[in-house]
C-alpha cells in the first residue's frame, strides 16, 4: 500500500533535483524556503486514494496505481525530449511522443489539491486511514 502519494510526480521533479535527490521546495502558508528530500514534497498520505473508485474498479489504490503507469512512461520519454533540448538541437516528435505528452500534461492538470476537495464534495474520498 502506497502512502505518500505525490501529486507532482517524482519523474518530473527529479529533474530539478542535486546530486542528493534534494530539491528547494517553497511552502506558501509559512512563507519559507527550504532544501528537501523529493519524496517529502508535493505529496500528501493517501492524497488518490478512493473507496468508491476503487470498489468500481475492483483494484485497491486503482488511481495510484494507474497515474504510476502513466509516470513509468514519462519516465522514458522525458529524459528523451531533455536530451535533444540540451543538445541544441531541433525537437521533432514522433506523434506518439504529441499524444502522450498531451495526455500527460492533461492528467497533470487535473492532480492538484483543489480537485480532489471537488471530489471530497461528492463523497469520492475516504477518511484518511493513517
Amino acid at each position: 500500500m502506497v502512502k505518500q502519494q505525490h501529486y507532482v510526480p517524482r519523474c518530473y521533479l527529479k529533474n530539478f533535483a542535486n546530486s542528493n535527490e534534494q530539491i528547494w521546495a517553497y511552502d506558501k502558508s509559512t512563507d519559507k524556503v527550504f532544501l528537501s528530500k523529493i519524496e517529502g514534497v508535493a505529496s500528501e498520505k493517501f492524497f488518490y486514494d478512493s473507496e468508491r473508485l476503487d470498489k468500481a474498479a475492483g483494484q485497491k489504490q486503482f488511481i495510484e496505481k494507474a497515474l504510476s503507469l502513466l509516470e513509468g512512461q514519462a519516465g522514458t520519454v522525458f529524459p528523451e525530449l531533455l536530451g535533444k533540448l540540451s543538445g541544441n538541437r531541433s525537437v521533432r516528435m514522433h506523434p506518439n511522443e504529441k499524444y502522450f505528452l498531451a495526455h500527460y500534461i492533461a492528467v497533470q492538470m487535473l492532480r492538484t489539491r483543489e480537485h480532489r476537495r471537488l471530489g471530497d464534495r461528492h463523497g469520492q474520498r475516504h477518511p484518511n486511514p493513517g
